[in-house]
């Protein structure tokens, strides 16, 4: 998650960032743990670089730039307004196309730049509250134990959801039954 993060920061940057969990061509796709399908805010799906976007937003802090694979660029893309973003590689099944690590530097050092030159630009990333977290895991034994946070609620055979204004005490929740 984004541990630190407050309200003097002026944008977050994420790095090394990959798509949620289920995404073809995708490398290294999952979504917080191998145990987790789905995670969606308020009906929509979302990667780890959604959520900690919401965290950020939570502190009214923008995303400004991300990198990580296409699926990954596409998936922020989409989510945010307007994010400077680098495809350091796609995937083709489970091989992957990817520059040599210069190159991937450079494009990455002159992303964040741009992205830098641009703060004014960006806007926290923010939802209607209240939060309504549904995450879908592939593990009994975690679906049940995740039932018994306060608040939680068992909405499908692999589903728990949990509603709060506080996007923390939403994080705070999934934290919880992800384990």
């Amino acid at each position: 998650m984004m541990e630190g993060i407050d309200e003097s920061f002026d944008a977050a940057i994420f790095v090394g960032y990959h798509a949620k969990a289920g995404t073809p061509d995708s490398l290294l796709e999952h979504t917080s743990s191998g145990k987790v399908t789905d995670f969606s805010v308020n009906g929509i799906s979302m990667p780890e670089a959604g959520y900690n976007a919401l965290i950020a937003g939570h502190y009214g802090v923008p995303v400004a730039f991300a990198a990580g694979d296409r699926a990954l660029c596409e998936q922020i893309t989409a989510l945010l307004d307007d994010v400077e973003v680098v495809a350091v590689k796609h995937g083709i099944g489970a091989a992957q196309v990817s520059p040599h690590p210069e190159v991937t530097r450079m494009q990455i050092s002159q992303g964040v730049d741009r992205a830098l030159r641009r703060l004014g630009d960006f806007a926290p990333y923010r939802l209607e509250t209240p939060y309504t977290l549904v995450v879908k895991l592939k593990d009994e034994e975690m679906v049940h134990k995740g039932s018994h946070y306060p608040g939680v609620s068992r909405t499908g055979e692999w589903e728990l959801s949990y509603t709060s204004d506080d996007f923390l005490e939403i994080m705070k929740a999934f934290s919880y039954v992800r384990r």
